[in-house]
C-alpha cells in the first residue's frame, strides 16, 4: 500500500470518529439512557470486541487491495513486456494504445507512436493489403489476418503476420503483430534452393522444354531445345514465332492447336520444326494448355524429342541398303543409341547391330545361334506383357504397309519406345520391316517427376488455402495428414504437438517405465498426438496416444536430438523401434521433422511411414509442408496465449476493488467496471458509458483537472491526481 493511500486512509477513519462522537453525544443527550456499573463494562467488552472485528475487516480489505494493485502490475507488465506486438486502432488505422514490443517492431518510442497513423509504417508495395485487412476486420465482426511488411528506420524490412479482431463495441481494432522476418527469410532461401534443383533439371535434360502463348511467342527455352533448333542462345530463340516461322506446314500448327485446345493436351504429337540455317528437324512432342481461372488458355508447356535419326532411317532405308550394310559390317548403326533390327518379308532376322543385344538384354548365345524364336521369346519374357509382345510383332510382319509405335515396359522398369516401318525400295517392293528400340526409361521418368511434382504442387497450394480460415487446430492438422496421405502416397501420417503432461498420474504407460533410455524425464510436457490419417486414424492409443519428450523417434525430433529423421530401410534400421513390425506391414521408409515456431523452439513433430522409398524431391516437399505445419501450430499457440490474457484481464478489470475505466480523447466514458459504476452511484453499466467523464468531476476542480489532463497528454501519464467529483443523485 502507498503512503499516499495510508495517509488517506487515516484521514477518513478521523472524520469518522469525529462524526461517530457527535452522533453519540446527541443520542445520549436525547435519549438519556444510565447504566449501571455492570452493563457499562458488557457494553464496553461488546464495543471492544466490535472494534477488533471492524480492524481485522479492515486489514483483509487492505490486504485485498494490496494483492490487486501486484495483480494489475503482472498483467500490465505482461502486456507490455509479451513478445508479440499488441495495438489498439482506430477505424481509421490510428495508434491508441500499444506495448513495448509494438514500439520496438516500429522503431520508436511508445509515448511518441500514440495518435499515430498505423498505416504510415506498413511498406507502399503492401499498403493495399493492410488497408484491405481493417476494412474487413470492422465489416465483418470476425478475426482477419494477413501478411505485410513495415517500413522502418531500419534499413531492412520487417515481415509481419496481423491478427485483429473489433471490440464488442466495434470501434477499435485489437491487433497482434508477430515478426515472421526469419521465417520468411528462411522460406524465401528455401524456395531458391528449389528453384536452382528445378532450374539445373530443366537446363541439364536432354529433351527439350518450352512454354509458348497460344498465339506462338516463345516464353521458356532450355538449352536442349535452343541447341536442337540449332541457336546460339534462348533470346535469339525468342524472337522466332512459333505460329509464323516454326513449322513447315501451318496445317501442322492448327492440328496441335484443336487437339490441346480440345483434350487439354497432346502426347507424342509429331511434327516437322524448322532450323535457325532452315533445315528440318522432326519432332515428337507431348504439351499441357495451362488455363487460368476463367478457363482461357495463358500458355502450353510441353517436350521436344528430335527424332530425325529415326524418320531418316525410317524414310531412307530400303532393302538393299540394309542387305549391304549386314553384308558389310555397316559400323555406324553400331554406333547408334538405338536397337536396329532388320527382318525380310517372311519375318525372318536379317541385321541387327551391337546395341540390340545390349539393350534388349540377350544372352551371348541366342545372338550368336541365329535363334529369332529365341530371341523374340526371350525378350517378350522380360517384358510385362509377353503375350501382348508377341502379337504386335506377328500381326505388323503380316501387315506390309502398316507403321507402329507403342512403348514396352519391362518388369525391371526399364521403358522401350518401338519404332517399326515397312522397307520399301524404289520400286515400291516390299523387302521387309525396319525395327528401332530406344532407351526412354529415363525421359518417362523425368515426365512422370514433373508431372507428380505439378500434381503436388497444386495439392499443397490447396492445402495453404484450406489453412488460412480460423477454424480448429485439430481440424488444420487433419487437413495435412490427410494431405501427406493423399500426395505423398504414405501408408499414414500423424502430427504430435507439445502440450503439458495430462496422463502423468492417470495411467500413462510412459509415465510407469522406471528405467532404460525411455523414461519419461520431462513430467511438465510431452508430445500429444493430435492427428493421424491413413491406415491408423485414431489418435487416443495408449502408445502413441502420449510421447514422452525426448524419448523414441518422435520425442528425440521434439528435443532437438535429431532435426529429422529419415530412412529408406525400417526393416533394418537401428534407430528404427519395432523392425518386425515395419516388416510385417511391408513398410519401407520413415520420414519425421521438427516443428518450431519463428525463433526456433519446438512446437510438435510431423512424421509418415510409407511403403515405398523417399526421395529427396520428396524430402524437399516434406519439409515445406512441415514448415506450413510449424505456421499453423504458432499461430494457434499465439491466439491461445491472446485469448488468456484477454480473459485474464478482463477478469482482473471486472473483480478489481478499484474503479475503472476508459476514455477516448474526447473525455467521452468507453468502458468501465462495476465497481466504478456504482462507485459514481449508478445501477447499470449502460447508463454510465457513454457519459463525458469530465462532467463527473466537480465543478471547482474542473480547473485543476484540465491541468492534469494536459500533463497527461504531454508525458502520457498522471501522477497524484487528486479531485473531487460528483455522483448522479447530486444533479
Amino acid at each position: 500500500m502507498t503512503n499516499q493511500t495510508r495517509n488517506k486512509s487515516d484521514s477518513d477513519a478521523v472524520t469518522l470518529r469525529q462524526k461517530a462522537e457527535k452522533l453519540l453525544e446527541k443520542r445520549g443527550v436525547e435519549t438519556g439512557l444510565h447504566y449501571s456499573k455492570v452493563q457499562t463494562q458488557k457494553l464496553i467488552h461488546e464495543l471492544e470486541v466490535h472494534q477488533i472485528e471492524l480492524e481485522l475487516q479492515n486489514e483483509e480489505l487492505d490486504h485485498a487491495k494490496e494483492q490487486a494493485e501486484v495483480a494489475s502490475r503482472k498483467y500490465t507488465e505482461l502486456y507490455d513486456f509479451a513478445p508479440t506486438g499488441y495495438f489498439t486502432l482506430s477505424k481509421e488505422g490510428e495508434i491508441i494504445e500499444l506495448n513495448l514490443s509494438g514500439a520496438k517492431m516500429l522503431g520508436k518510442e511508445r509515448s511518441r507512436l500514440k495518435n499515430s497513423m498505423f498505416g504510415f509504417f506498413v511498406s507502399d508495395d503492401t499498403k493495399p493489403i493492410f488497408n484491405l485487412f481493417l476494412r474487413k476486420v470492422f465489416t465483418s465482426k470476425v478475426k482477419e489476418s494477413c501478411d505485410v511488411t513495415l517500413s522502418t528506420n531500419k534499413n531492412t524490412p520487417i515481415y509481419v503476420h496481423l491478427t485483429g479482431i473489433v471490440t464488442e463495441k466495434g470501434k477499435l481494432c485489437l491487433l497482434t503483430i508477430v515478426d515472421i522476418t526469419k521465417r520468411k527469410q528462411s522460406e524465401e532461401e528455401r524456395l531458391k534452393i528449389s528453384e536452382e534443383r528445378y532450374r539445373s533439371l530443366y537446363e541439364n535434360a536432354k529433351i527439350g522444354f518450352y512454354r509458348t502463348t497460344p498465339e506462338g511467342n516463345i516464353i521458356l527455352a532450355n538449352k536442349a531445345l535452343v541447341a536442337m533448333l540449332g541457336y546460339a542462345s534462348f533470346d535469339e530463340l525468342a524472337k522466332v514465332n512459333v505460329e509464323q516461322d516454326g513449322f513447315e506446314t501451318p496445317n501442322q500448327r492448327k492440328v496441335f492447336l484443336e487437339k490441346i485446345e480440345q483434350t487439354g493436351e497432346v502426347e507424342n504429337f509429331e511434327s516437322t520444326w524448322i532450323r535457325k540455317d532452315r533445315t528440318p528437324v522432326f519432332v515428337r512432342e507431348s504439351a499441357q494448355a495451362i488455363r487460368d481461372a476463367l478457363g482461357n488458355t495463358i500458355y502450353y508447356d510441353g517436350t521436344a524429342e528430335d527424332i530425325s535419326q529415326l524418320k531418316y532411317t525410317q524414310n531412307e532405308l530400303d532393302w538393299n541398303i540394309a542387305l549391304l550394310e549386314a553384308k558389310t559390317g555397316f559400323s555406324t548403326p553400331n554406333s547408334l543409341a538405338d536397337a536396329i533390327v532388320v527382318v525380310d518379308s517372311q519375318g525372318k532376322r536379317i541385321f541387327q547391330n551391337q546395341r540390340t543385344a545390349e539393350l534388349l538384354n540377350f544372352p551371348r548365345y541366342i545372338p550368336d545361334e541365329n535363334d529369332d524364336e529365341g530371341e523374340l521369346h526371350w525378350v517378350a519374357n522380360l517384358t510385362k506383357n509377353p503375350e501382348q509382345f508377341i502379337e504386335r510383332i506377328v500381326y505388323l510382319n503380316s501387315q506390309p504397309e502398316e507403321t507402329g509405335r507403342d512403348v514396352i515396359e519391362y518388369k525391371d522398369g526399364t521403358i522401350l519406345d518401338r519404332y517399326t516401318a515397312p522397307v520399301v525400295g524404289k520400286n515400291a517392293k516390299y523387302y521387309g520391316r525396319l525395327w528401332i528400340f530406344r532407351d526412354i526409361t529415363e525421359r518417362k521418368r523425368a515426365e512422370e517427376l514433373h508431372r507428380a511434382n505439378e500434381k503436388r504442387l497444386r495439392e499443397f497450394n490447396v492445402l495453404q488455402g484450406l489453412l488460412l480460415p480460423p477454424n480448429p487446430i485439430e481440424q488444420k492438422l487433419k487437413l495435412i495428414t490427410n494431405t501427406v496421405v493423399r500426395i505423398m502416397g504414405a501408408d499414414f501420417a500423424r502430427i504430435w504437438m507439445i502440450k503439458p503432461g495430462d496422463r502423468c498420474n492417470t495411467g500413462c504407460i510412459h509415465a510407469l517405465v522406471t528405467e532404460g533410455p525411455h523414461v519419461c524425464r520431462f513430467r511438465e510436457k510431452c508430445l500429444h498426438l493430435m492427428a493421424s490419417s491413413g491406415s491408423y486414424t485414431h489418435i487416443n492409443g495408449q502408445v502413441h496416444a502420449r510421447v514422452p519428450f525426448g524419448c523414441y523417434k518422435i520425442g528425440k525430433i521434439a528435443a532437438a536430438e535429431e532435426a529429422k529423421f529419415l530412412t529408406n530401410n525400417v526393416t533394418t534400421d537401428p534407430r528404427v523401434h519395432n523392425n518386425e513390425w515395419a516388416k510385417e506391414l511391408g513398410l519401407v521408409s520413415f520420414a519425421g521433422y521438427r516443428l518450431v515456431d519463428v525463433n526456433g523452439t519446438p512446437l510438435g513433430v510431423l512424421a509418415l511411414f510409407s511403403k515405398k522409398a523417399i526421395s529427396e524431391e520428396d524430402d524437399s516437399f516434406l519439409e515445406g509442408i512441415a514448415h506450413s505445419t510449424s505456421r499453423v501450430l504458432h499461430s494457434s499457440w499465439v491466439e491461445v496465449a491472446l485469448r488468456d490474457s484477454e480473459e485474464k484481464y478482463r477478469a482482473l478489470f471486472e473483480t478489481s476493488l478499484d474503479g475503472i475505466s476508459l476514455l477516448d480523447l474526447n473525455g467521452k466514458i468507453v468502458f468501465a467496471n462495476n465497481q466504478v459504476v456504482k462507485l459514481f452511484g449508478y445501477n447499470q453499466r449502460s447508463e454510465f458509458i457513454g457519459l463525458n467523464g469530465f462532467g463527473l468531476i466537480h465543478p471547482e476542480d474542473k480547473p485543476k483537472m484540465n491541468l492534469y489532463f494536459k500533463e497527461f497528454m504531454t508525458t502520457g501519464v498522471i501522477t497524484n491526481c487528486e479531485v473531487r467529483s460528483v455522483k448522479k443523485r447530486w444533479f
